[in-house]
C-alpha cells in the first residue's frame, strides 16, 4: 500500500507542467463532486476510445485533444525511465485533468467495483486507454532525425493517413492535405492476416483492438488467420486519431494545385477557398490522391491500360485489346429494427449460399458469380458477367430504349430470385428493397487495371511518390487494393531506414523503386487473370497463400441449383486452355 501511494505521489509531479486551464480553456471548470468528476472523465474517455464521429476539428476535439496530447507526451517522456504500472501514470495525469474522480476509482476499483457500475466502467476504459497510449508510444521514434525528410502527403484517405504514420514513426516531418472537409466512404475493406499482407497486424500495431470498435467492424477467422472487415471511413477516422494525437499536422478542404522551384528547393503549392494558394517545401512528395490523382497529373506520369498477362505460371502470354470485367452493385435497403440485411437463400448446412455456390448462378444469364457485402448496414451484391452478357447488360444499361429497359429489369429480376429467400415479381417491389443513387437503382462497374507509368519521379533533388490507387488500380472483389497498399507500405519503411543510414536520398528511392515496380507486376497479373478467368472463360478465381496459390472452377450447369458443391470442380490447366481457347 504505502507503495502505491508513493509511486502515485512521484507519477504526479509528471503532469504538472501545464494547469487545466492551459489545456482546456478558461469554460472548463473541474468540480471536487465525484459524480461530476466521473461524468466529465467518462466523456473524455468516450472521446479518447470511439471512432465512428472522430474528426480533429470538432468542437469535442477542440476540447478534448490537447489532453489527449499532453498525456501521450508525459508517455513519450516518462515511459523510457518509467518503473510502475503505466496504468499509475495515466491515472496521475487524469486526476490533475479531472479532480477526484481517477483517484477515487482507484481506490473503489479494489474495493466495492462490483456495487458501483460505473466506477467499474470508468476503470474497464482507463486500462483501454493506458493500453492505446502505450501502443502509439511504440510508433514515437527513438529521435527525430537531425536531417529528417520533408514529406508532404497529398491525399488524406487510408493509404494517405498511414504512410504519414510511418514517416512520424521514423522520425520524420510528415504533413497531410486533404481536399475533403469529411470522411464519410462507406466502401469496405477485407484487411488481410500476415500470411497475405501486414493489414490485419499492422493496424492491430497502432491499438487499433483498444478502441470501442463499431458493430459494423467484422473480424473473420480464415485458414491463414484473422480478416478485418471495416469501412473506409472507420479507417480514416482512426488513422487521423492516431496521426493528431502523435502531433501530426492534418489539413482539410486543400486543393493540391501545382509544384514549383526556387533556389533548389522544391514546393507543393495549394488553394483553400477562403485564402491564397501556399507552398510547403518538400523532400519527398506523396501523391495518395485516389484514381483520379492531381499529383500524377502534375508529374505527367501515364496511367495505363495493362492488357498483356501470363495465364498462369508456365503457361502461354495473354494480349486481349480491351481487356475488362463487367459487373452491376445494387445496395439493397436493410431492416433497421433487426439490423439486418434481406434474408438469402441457404445451403444444405443451414448457412447463407456464398458466392461459388451454384445456385449463385443462373442459366442463360451469363453471371459468373455475386459477390455479396451482406451485413448490416452493408447490404449490397456486385452481380459479375461473362464477357458477352456484360456487354449485353452495358447496352441494356445505357440505352434509353424502353424495350431495353424491361429487358434489363427482367433479367435482373432472375438473377436476384436466385438466391434472394422472398422472390420477387415486379420491378416496383424490387425497387422499395433497393437504395437508388443519384436516381439510378444499378452501379455498371467496368472493371480495368490500370498501372502507373512510374511510382517515382525525381523533382529537382526532391522525389514524387503514388501510393494506393494513384498508382494502381484495384479490382474491389479480391481485396487487393488496400492490402496492396499495406504491404507497399513495408517498402516505403524500408525507404525511411534507408534514409538514416545513406546519405544519398537517391540511392534509398532507387532501391524502393525496384521493390515497389516487382510487387506491382505481380499485383497487376494477379488483377487480370482474374479478368480473363471470370469474364473470357466462364470460369471463377480463388487464392490461396498470400494470392501464390490460385484456384480455378468451372460450373456444371446442368447439375444448376443441387443443394450442395457438386456442381464445382477444380480446372486443370489443359482445361483452362482448351475452355479459352
Amino acid at each position: 500500500m504505502l507503495l502505491w501511494v508513493l509511486s502515485i505521489c512521484i507519477v504526479l509531479t509528471f503532469c504538472t507542467h501545464t494547469t487545466q486551464s492551459d489545456v482546456l480553456g478558461s469554460s472548463f471548470n473541474p468540480t471536487k463532486n465525484l459524480a461530476d468528476d466521473l461524468i466529465s472523465l467518462r466523456s473524455f474517455l468516450s472521446f479518447s476510445l470511439n471512432i465512428e464521429n472522430f474528426h480533429p476539428t470538432t468542437s469535442l476535439s477542440q476540447r478534448y485533444l490537447p489532453i489527449l496530447k499532453r498525456i501521450y507526451s508525459t508517455y513519450v517522456r516518462e515511459l523510457p525511465t518509467y518503473q510502475w504500472e503505466t496504468r499509475h501514470l495515466l491515472l496521475a495525469c487524469l486526476s490533475e485533468e479531472f479532480g477526484n474522480a481517477t483517484i477515487a476509482e482507484l481506490k473503489l476499483s479494489h474495493e466495492v467495483k462490483e456495487r458501483n457500475f460505473e466506477v467499474a466502467f470508468v476503470a474497464e476504459q482507463v486500462n483501454k486507454l493506458d493500453s492505446f497510449l502505450n501502443a502509439l508510444f511504440s510508433l514515437y521514434p527513438e529521435k527525430t532525425l537531425e536531417e529528417g525528410k520533408k514529406i508532404v502527403v497529398v491525399g488524406g484517405g487510408p493509404v494517405g493517413l498511414l504512410h504519414a504514420i510511418a514517416a512520424k514513426s521514423k522520425g520524420h516531418f510528415p504533413v497531410v492535405y486533404e481536399k475533403r472537409r469529411r470522411y464519410f466512404r462507406n466502401i469496405l475493406f477485407d484487411l488481410g492476416p500476415q500470411s497475405w499482407y501486414p493489414s490485419h497486424e499492422r493496424l492491430l500495431s497502432l491499438g487499433w483492438e483498444y478502441q470501442n470498435i463499431p458493430n459494423s467492424v467484422q473480424v473473420t477467422l480464415s485458414n491463414d488467420g484473422n480478416i478485418t472487415t471495416v469501412s473506409c471511413h472507420l479507417l480514416e477516422k482512426f488513422f487521423a486519431k492516431v496521426l493528431s494525437i502523435i502531433d501530426v499536422d492534418l489539413n482539410y478542404g486543400v486543393k493540391f494545385l501545382d509544384i514549383s522551384e526556387h533556389q533548389d528547393r522544391q514546393f507543393a503549392v495549394f488553394s483553400q477557398p477562403t485564402k491564397d494558394t501556399f507552398k510547403i517545401e518538400f523532400d519527398i512528395l506523396i501523391g495518395a490522391d485516389g484514381a483520379k490523382s492531381d499529383v500524377r497529373e502534375i508529374l505527367d506520369i501515364p496511367f495505363q491500360n495493362i492488357e498483356k498477362f501470363k495465364i498462369l505460371k508456365g503457361l502461354a502470354t495473354k494480349n486481349i485489346k480491351g481487356i475488362h470485367q463487367i459487373s452491376v452493385v445494387m445496395n439493397f435497403v436493410g431492416s433497421s429494427e433487426s439490423r439486418t440485411c434481406p434474408s438469402v437463400k441457404k445451403n444444405m448446412h443451414g448457412d447463407d449460399v456464398d458466392f461459388l455456390h451454384p445456385s449463385f448462378v443462373v442459366p442463360e444469364t451469363g453471371v459468373t458469380m455475386v459477390f455479396k457485402r451482406w451485413r448490416f448496414p452493408y447490404c449490397s451484391a456486385q452481380i459479375f458477367f461473362n464477357h458477352e452478357a456484360g456487354i449485353r447488360v452495358k447496352n441494356l444499361i445505357e440505352t434509353n430504349d424502353e424495350d431495353d429497359y424491361k429487358s434489363l429489369w427482367t433479367l435482373i429480376l432472375k438473377i436476384l430470385n436466385s438466391f434472394l429467400e422472398t422472390q420477387i415479381s415486379d420491378t416496383l417491389s424490387l425497387h422499395a428493397l433497393l437504395f437508388s443513387s443519384k436516381g439510378s437503382y444499378i452501379n455498371l462497374v467496368n472493371t480495368t487495371v490500370s498501372v502507373s507509368g512510374s511510382p517515382v519521379v525525381k523533382i529537382g533533388k526532391s522525389f514524387g511518390l503514388l501510393v494506393g490507387d494513384a498508382l494502381m488500380s484495384s479490382h474491389y472483389r479480391l481485396g487487393i487494393g488496400m492490402n496492396t497498399a499495406f504491404y507497399m507500405l513495408t517498402l516505403f519503411d524500408t525507404l525511411l531506414d534507408c534514409t538514416q543510414r545513406e546519405a544519398s536520398l537517391d540511392a534509398c528511392v532507387s532501391e524502393y523503386e525496384g521493390l515497389v515496380s516487382k510487387r506491382l507486376e505481380q499485383a497487376s497479373q494477379f488483377q487480370l487473370q482474374a479478368i480473363f478467368f471470370e469474364s473470357y472463360c466462364n470460369l471463377v478465381m480463388t487464392t490461396e497463400n498470400n494470392w501464390n496459390e490460385v484456384h480455378l472452377w468451372y460450373r456444371d450447369f446442368e447439375e444448376f441449383g443441387r443443394e450442395d458443391t457438386r456442381g464445382l470442380e477444380r480446372a486443370s490447366s489443359i482445361e483452362v486452355l482448351r475452355k479459352c481457347r
